[in-house]
Parts: structure tokens; sequence; C-alpha cells
């Protein structure tokens, strides 16, 4: 089993979650990041995305296919076993993830077809975020995100929050 920590940037109009940018970063160091072409033809971003998270992007955009193409083989379970997917009230995160191989039911042989959210088990320990180690780096940057869940997994793998 590799353990990977994920973060999805996207639009969400109430109908569609139309991804932005996902960055993961494994357990063993490895990290992935891309930003989807296809949102460039999504329209006009809303407000908060003005201020948010398109400051945070760059020109380097990947279609879909290549993003779905590279995520499967960087989360490989064969190669690197059964993904345990976590994020930062990730629901969201999880469907923006899925729909990079179109239905639920499309994602790859040995894929969890859930997420563990990191927030839950915050929550169920009562641990408040004052208690928690503060963000570096770019909040809504999908990658320096992923990195910071990461880092928070380890806060609470090392506080014993897990008993």
């Amino acid at each position: 089993m590799t353990r990977f920590f994920i973060d999805t940037e996207f639009v969400d109009d109430g109908k569609t979650i139309e991804l932005i940018s996902i960055g993961i970063v494994s357990h063993d160091g490895r990290e992935y990041y891309a930003q989807s072409a296809e949102f460039l033809q999504y329209g006009t971003p809303t407000p908060w995305l003005l201020e948010h998270v398109i400051p945070h992007l760059d020109n380097e955009w990947t279609e879909r296919a290549t993003i779905r193409d590279e995520v499967k083989a960087f989360m490989d379970p064969e190669k690197y076993g059964k993904p345990e997917i976590w994020a930062w009230c990730g629901s969201y995160d999880h469907i923006a993830l899925c729909q990079l191989f179109g239905t639920m039911m499309d994602i790859p042989a040995g894929w969890p077809y859930s997420i563990h959210d990191i927030q839950n088990v915050l929550d169920d320990r009562e641990i408040s975020d004052d208690q928690l180690p503060r963000q570096e780096g770019n909040a809504h940057n999908a990658l320096e995100d992923a990195q910071h869940i990461k880092k928070l997994w380890g806060y609470i793998a090392r506080n014993d929050c897990w008993q």
C-alpha cells in the first residue's frame, strides 16, 4: 500500500465540478502536479477563484487525457501497492479525481472507491486548527496544499492522534 495526499482546485457551479489543477504527494516523496487545459474553455472564473486560485497557476496546461494517464501511472497499484488516498475536506477532490477516468465505475482497477479525510480525524480527536502546523507556501495551489496535507498526516501520526 502507498499513501497519497491529494488536493484539487476546481470550478463548482452547483452542477459541475471542472478540474483546474491537481496535486498529489506520495508517502514515498514523489510529487505530481498538473493544470487542466480544458479549464481554459470553461468560461469566466468566479471572483473567489480569481482571488485565491488563479494567481497560483502558471502557463503550463495539460490535456485531461494526459493528466488521467499520468495520474494512473503515478498511483499504479501494480507498481506501488494499493493506493490509500487522503485529502482535507476531500469529497470534491475525490470526485474531481474520479472524473478524470469517466464515471466512478471507470476508476483504475485496484483503486479505492473512497477517500480518507484528515478533517474527519481532526474532528474525531477534537483537534482545533490552532493546534495544527501552519501551511508554508500558497494555500489553494494544489501541490502546496497536498504537501500540507501530508504534513498534517505526519503531525497526527506523531502525536498518537489515531488512538
